[in-house]
């Protein structure tokens, strides 16, 4: 089987569909943690706790009311790293993400890409697939958010309420979306230290093709029927590891021209009118009404016109004697 950087060339290449799973340590790199989670966990006095990750927000009472408000101001304090900003670079077709983080939509929007929000399981995006317009799954809500349903878990109680009812619907749809064709990666994720269980993830990829999901990062440090399980899908080749991050793959990749640059295909939508050169222009409703109008009064005019041309011709024909 191909190595994991030559197989996602291939999907890039090929145009197929690739699909991201991106898990909460995305932002942590060996011997540092995540700052943000660190401010998280000082505010709740917690500070001790960080090394079980973001499963440590959650204490013997809830968090109090506004903290992910706050959290979410936070968020737009953190500068990404750079192995982080390599993902705006790659043709994503959908992304999933145990995050919390409500920057990574801008982090995505590059060359025209406007990714369209999902936070609930209810939600239906206006494409499921689509590189111009990749859905972005938040699957335990996003920090900041507007709609309590849409707000983070404030206990223990509330995350298994979101992970059953809105989580496993929305990473059930990681496959359809991809398709039998398309690539699933996941980066970032650290089993144990992450909201989503690896029991959940697998469980996701165990209709994965051989070599269809690919692991970055390395071999997990997994114990008992988890480690059985992972080992499992490895074995079967639904799961290919990478031992380096994405970015750097992706950094290394670029340095020697075998990727190519992001570039989104013409728009899929209405309103949208693609040239040469990755100039766009985009138009409103109100202006697609009033250049319609237009055009159906010109297109009126031309047949009043051609069928008035049509009757000089009839009257200037000469007489007949008869």
């Amino acid at each position: 089987m191909k190595a994991a950087p030559d197989l996602l060339i291939a999907a890039v290449e090929e145009q197929r569909p690739i699909v991201l799973i991106l898990g909460q340590d995305a932002w942590t790199e060996p011997g540092n943690g995540d700052a943000v989670l660190g401010k998280a966990l000082q505010e709740l006095g917690r500070s001790d706790e960080a090394q079980r990750g973001w499963p440590a927000v959650f204490g013997p009472t809830p968090v109090p009311p506004g903290f992910y408000e706050w959290l979410a101001e936070r968020f737009e304090r953190r500068v990404h790293p750079a192995w982080l900003t390599m993902l705006g670079e790659l043709p994503w077709s959908a992304l999933f993400t145990s995050a919390l983080d409500p920057t990574l939509k801008t982090l995505l929007e590059s060359q025209g890409r406007e990714p369209e929000v999902v936070l609930t399981g209810s939600e239906t995006p206006r494409a499921v697939r689509s590189r111009a317009r990749p859905p972005l799954y938040y699957l335990f809500g996003r920090a900041g958010a507007v709609d309590p349903q849409a707000l983070p878990p404030k206990d223990r109680n509330e995350f298994n309420t979101r992970r059953i009812g809105h989580a496993l619907l929305i990473l059930n749809r990681v496959l359809d979306t991809a398709t039998a064709l398309g690539l699933v990666i996941i980066e970032g994720f650290v089993a144990g230290r992450d909201w989503l269980p690896i029991e959940d993830m697998l469980g996701a990829m165990g209709r994965a093709a051989p070599g269809q999901v690919l692991w970055f990062g390395g071999q997990p440090e997994l114990v008992g029927d988890e480690a059985a399980g992972f080992d499992a899908a490895v074995a079967s080749g639904r799961i290919l590891i990478e031992p380096k991050r994405l970015g750097t793959v992706v950094a290394e990749l670029r340095a020697v021209d075998r990727l190519d640059v992001f570039a989104p295909p013409e728009s899929e939508e209405a309103g949208i009118v693609s040239f040469q050169g990755d100039n766009r222009l985009e138009t409103t409703p109100e202006e697609r009404l009033r250049v319609e109008a237009v055009a159906s009064i010109r297109r009126h005019l031309d047949r009043v016109s051609a069928a008035a041309r049509v009757r000089r011709r009839v009257c200037s024909f000469p007489s007949v004697p008869w």
